[in-house]
């Protein structure tokens, strides 16, 4: 792929994610892509194509690191061999929820379409609860391993996808 069709490549992915980046990262992003057609359209004719801005190679990998964390790769866990997420708002509800079962003596609780046992619900709750802490601190490591690296290979080479906790199974 060359410089032109990556910048393309690089501005398409942005506009089908918008809001992954903080908005910082987003507007710098934009700036670079910018600045990148202006500096090709100069410099037609050349023999040799100037590589991508590094930062900008950079900001598309924290894009690319920031969509997978989004999605069910990342925020998932198996209830039943069926993959599902509750975000952090609906796990502090229902952490609410389980709690007040509980001081009502409940004995049992809707999980996601499944009755559970009140203390297994609470149990399953906390396991999720770690895993999404773990699997956000994963994420921050990669975007601060990504920010280090010191060429557009490297950062192409860069493996986004370990050291992430295996998804839970219950």
């Amino acid at each position: 792929m060359n410089r032109q069709e990556k910048v393309e490549a690089f501005d398409i992915y942005l506009a089908k994610h918008k809001g992954c980046l903080t908005p910082e990262q987003e507007n710098r992003y934009i700036d670079l892509i910018v600045e990148a057609r202006s500096n090709h359209s100069e410099e037609e004719g050349q023999e040799q194509e100037e590589p991508l801005p590094l930062e900008l190679v950079k900001l598309h990998k924290i894009l690319e690191l920031r969509v997978r964390d989004n999605s069910a790769e990342v925020n998932g866990f198996k209830i039943g061999g069926q993959v599902m997420w509750i975000n952090k708002y609906d796990r502090a509800n229902l952490r609410n929820a389980i709690d007040a079962l509980e001081d009502s003596a409940e004995e049992t609780v809707k999980f996601k379409g499944v009755t559970l046992p009140v203390a297994q619900a609470k149990a399953m709750l906390s396991a999720i609860e770690v895993y999404a802490a773990k699997c956000a601190e994963k994420t921050d490591v990669h975007e601060a391993a990504i920010l280090e690296l010191g060429s557009e290979e490297d950062v192409e080479r860069y493996d986004i996808t370990v050291g992430y906790p295996e998804m839970l199974e219950f």
